[in-house]
């Protein structure tokens, strides 16, 4: 490139104006596909829950999330869920943020690098709206860790470089506190120190003409907090912290390696996400080897030492598959095929990309032959072409991802109970479309929806309009379809060991006892469920009760996996589901002390819906089964 025909850099004030503008339209894109595409997805109903129902400690911070140490992730979940509940366009504006703040660093990093040209901050957006990116940040706790370790290690990286080239020590403070956030936001950013190396002798080597000693001793007092940041992070994590990391093997690892690189990374650099049945080379990797191969072309023609920009990406790509492969790829069940096509581990790579390409415009130039005059329009071109593709992937990515099931089925549940008005919602789970198993108990669709304030308000399980959330998140009246029903409970009994005691009153059958305290009562027998098994506890009670109900027979016994809570007061109902087969009777645990729980009649039964296809008996998630029910019957008597 020559020198003399680069446009003028801006004035600071003009270039802040268009690094804001640009800023704030990546936050309003990015916020309007995240409420058109997406909404809580399995984890992240785990992790809001903790969020609103647990103690706020520094203990619960440090918490195993799933083998992370990640105090800032549950952090942001804990306010999340206190403050909007299952409020998703509050969670969508912190995932916003979080991407702008990228945007923010690498804008800074860019800035440093290519001046304050159109084509840094360009670069910067390319960063952020990448299709890895997006594919993230679509799902809450990915986002929230791989966009918030990634936007910590690139401002860690651009304080760096910015120290490197003007010895402010404020610059410094920066990349190590940014290295510190980014330590207790998840264990990636632990990479960062090697960036650090890389730039540092590859591209910013240090000046011998100050004589050996100085430029050690300086060099050493440089890279002193960074070691002492990781010296302590490292020492926390191997003697303090309760992890259990599951390495993979060597093959496992290239598995990953390699088809990462050819089905993932590759593709994503032309703004493609290759489908989960795509073959080893399509042409979207054949493309994206292209564009690779040609960036470093390019660069090579106006720059000398482009090798180094070739090491320091080799290098930072397989640092990071490494930490997967040491962290994962063992575990039960890992298949390194299919993290390998997860887009979310792949951010980091196509962000070491960009850093890699703009590192090189620190090399010593190289006079531009024919070729190298062609290289900035063949660039703008590419932008151009790859912004394009990009915007058309956008769109796919958004109406089709794995949080699509998600967005529609929590949408139509949310606005449908808050039209509805106070009604008994039947808690069953939610579809894997929302959460898959692996986070029982948290799939409880009650538990769920009741740490929001709004919503706890509009389900009163007194209420006599019972309802059911179907498959599709529509709220549907329910109906009984009857198994067994015990009025007289003279056969019910407290389980040896639990000290519970019970009494016979007017009022019922009364439990009394302390935490764990447990009675049975005996129903007649009845055949495997083809639906979901419900009971209503016909009851009176002072204070309500928490109990945990379950079912029992000779061989053992299965629980619900979530207690139920049971409001105060005289003549009351309550309908819940049966996690388990109804089997000889119903076993009821006190989850806290019971007094006077005074229980008159017992049922078992299933829940039926009407369907355009007649009366049917619904599953655990409310979809509806073959097995027909009637409809016209109401739910029994107190």
């Amino acid at each position: 490139m020559n020198p003399e025909r680069e446009p003028r850099p801006l004035s600071s004030t003009v270039w802040s104006s268009w690094v804001a503008g640009v800023g704030a339209l990546v936050w309003f894109v990015t916020f309007a596909a995240l409420l058109a595409g997406s909404q809580f997805y399995t984890d992240d109903l785990l992790y809001l829950q903790q969020g609103a129902r647990d103690h706020l400690t520094l203990g619960w911070l440090q918490v195993n999330s799933y083998g992370h140490f990640a105090p800032v992730f549950r952090l942001i979940y804990a306010v999340v869920a206190r403050l909007g509940g299952v409020n998703w366009a509050l969670a969508a504006a912190v995932l916003a943020t979080l991407v702008l703040l990228l945007y923010v660093a690498l804008a800074w990093f860019t800035t440093q690098l290519l001046g304050r040209r159109p084509a840094a901050i360009v670069v910067a957006v390319a960063g952020v709206t990448c299709i890895p990116a997006l594919r993230t940040t679509l799902w809450m706790a990915s986002g929230v860790q791989v966009i918030g370790g990634a936007l910590c290690m690139t401002f860690c990286i651009a304080g760096f470089v910015a120290y490197v080239r003007s010895q402010r020590v404020a610059a410094l403070a920066i990349s190590v506190l940014s290295l510190v956030v980014g330590l207790v936001w998840q264990e990636r950013p632990i990479l960062t120190i090697g960036y650090l190396v890389l730039i540092r002798y590859l591209f910013f080597p240090p000046d011998w003409a100050l004589g050996r000693r100085r430029t050690i001793v300086r060099d050493a007092l440089m890279w002193a907090p960074y070691l002492v940041v990781i010296a302590g992070y490292l020492a926390y994590r191997l003697f303090v912290f309760d992890a259990s990391p599951a390495p993979g093997t060597l093959r496992s690892a290239w598995s990953l390696l390699t088809s990462g690189f050819v089905r993932s990374y590759l593709p994503s650099l032309v703004g493609i996400r290759l489908d989960q049945n795509s073959g080893w080379f399509e042409p979207a990797s054949i493309l994206g080897a292209l564009v690779l191969l040609g960036a470093f072309a390019a660069l090579a023609l106006t720059r000398r030492g482009v090798w180094r920009c070739v090491v320091f990406l080799l290098a930072t790509y397989v640092a990071n598959v490494a930490v997967q492969a040491a962290g994962r790829l063992g575990a039960h069940g890992a298949d390194p095929i299919g993290y390998s096509r997860d887009l979310q581990y792949f951010v980091d790579p196509y962000l070491a990309t960009i850093f890699a390409l703009c590192l090189g415009a620190v090399l010593p130039r190289r006079e531009p032959g024919a070729l190298g005059r062609l290289v900035p329009g063949v660039a703008v071109l590419t932008a151009a072409v790859l912004a394009v593709v990009t915007t058309v992937s956008w769109t796919v990515v958004v109406r089709n991802n794995a949080q699509t099931g998600a967005h529609s089925y929590l949408n139509r549940a949310i606005s449908e109970l808050d039209a509805t008005g106070p009604v008994d919602l039947v808690s069953l789970k939610v579809p894997a479309s929302v959460a898959f198993s692996f986070v029982d108990p948290f799939t409880d669709q009650v538990q769920f929806l009741t740490i929001d304030k709004d919503l706890a308000q509009k389900i009163d399980p007194t209420s006599p309009r019972k309802v059911v959330l179907a498959a599709d998140g529509s709220v549907m009246p329910v109906h009984p379809a009857t198994l067994a029903r015990s009025t007289d409970l003279g056969a019910a009994r407290p389980v040896p060991g639990r000290k519970a005691t019970l009494t016979r009153t007017a009022s019922g059958l009364c439990m009394s006892g302390g935490a764990s305290s447990a009675i049975k009562v005996p129903l007649p027998a009845t055949a495997p469920l083809p639906g979901v098994g419900a009971f209503q506890l016909a009851y009176s009670s002072p204070h309500g009760a928490e109990i945990r109900v379950g079912t029992y027979t000779d061989s053992g016994r299965s629980m619900n996996q979530w207690w139920s809570t049971l409001p105060g007061g005289t003549d009351r109902t309550f309908l819940g589901r049966l996690d388990g087969e109804p089997g000889q009777g119903l076993l009821i645990v006190a989850v806290k002390p019971v007094q006077d729980l005074c229980i008159r009649s017992a049922w078992v039964g299933m829940l039926a819906v009407d369907t355009p296809d007649g009366c049917r008996v619904v599953d655990h998630v409310g979809a509806y089964t073959a097995e027909p029910a009637d409809c016209s019957k109401g739910w029994p008597a107190q």
